[in-house]
């Protein structure tokens, strides 16, 4: 009984060391159903923007008769990930703690298709970094399924979709992250996502434009770590705001 007690204080003192690390001060205790109530909300939220996304699928093929458009989009900017709510779970005991993030560089490419002269369809590869300011680091890369809605601007001879191009995005995301804690083992984790954004693009040519865009990303990665014999899990909340400017190519 006495080395039951003894491995059971080693876990929860594990997993306050984790907290500590992430957050870099100390955590409160949370019963595991609150726990898995937060995610059960989160999602529900999910399933409505999947139902949502895939009403607006059905509507972008009633397209005007307009010759699509393919793009290809380079981009970098600033990704900044908000405080958010951690939680470390191993033996049984779960703990929470807010966790304050360092803003990163952001970077990736985007291929489209303009169905038409006001919706799309675009593929987002990005990749930024969500580094605990207490040491923890977390490294995300992220496949975006977009869908786009624009509205032509200086529509001149040559340029029928406008020069200047305001635009909207809204679509799932998948996420593949990695966390990184010193005398832990490194944890994985996939997760599904959502991306949204908006942005303007400025055409200097037929086929060449600048752009900028504001995007929103969150979704929450449950990394399975582990030090020697004691093993446990830790979920991330992670909202982060991306800025981003780049070069655009139309065909």
């Amino acid at each position: 009984m006495r080395r039951l007690g003894n491995a059971l204080g080693l876990c929860s003192r594990s997993v306050r060391l984790v907290c500590l690390m992430l957050s870099g001060r100390p955590a409160h205790a949370e019963k595991m159903h609150g726990c898995l109530a937060k995610k059960e909300a989160k999602m529900k939220t999910l399933s409505s923007i999947g139902s949502i996304t895939a009403f607006a699928f059905l509507f972008l093929f009633t397209p005007p008769d307009v010759k699509a458009e393919p793009f290809a989009d380079l981009y970098l900017g600033a990704a900044t990930t908000a405080d958010g709510e951690t939680t470390v779970s191993a033996g049984g005991v779960a703990i929470s703690g807010t966790t304050e993030y360092k803003s990163s560089l952001t970077g990736g490419g985007r291929l489209g298709l303009w169905l038409n002269q006001y919706f799309g369809l675009g593929l987002d590869l990005l990749y930024f970094n969500s580094n605990a300011t207490a040491g923890a680091k977390t490294g995300n890369f992220g496949v975006a399924f977009d869908l786009m809605a624009r509205y032509p601007l200086l529509v001149k001879e040559g340029m029928p979709n406008g020069q200047m191009q305001p635009y909207l995005t809204v679509g799932p995301a998948i996420f593949s992250s990695t966390l990184e804690l010193p005398g832990f083992t490194e944890g994985k984790a996939a997760s599904v996502g959502v991306k949204l954004g908006g942005g303007l693009k400025y055409l200097l040519t037929k086929n060449i434009g600048l752009f900028g865009e504001y995007r929103f990303t969150y979704f929450e990665p449950s990394h399975d770590i582990a030090a020697g014999f004691v093993t446990g899990e830790v979920t991330q909340q992670l909202q982060t705001n991306h800025f981003v400017g780049g070069i655009s190519f139309h065909f």
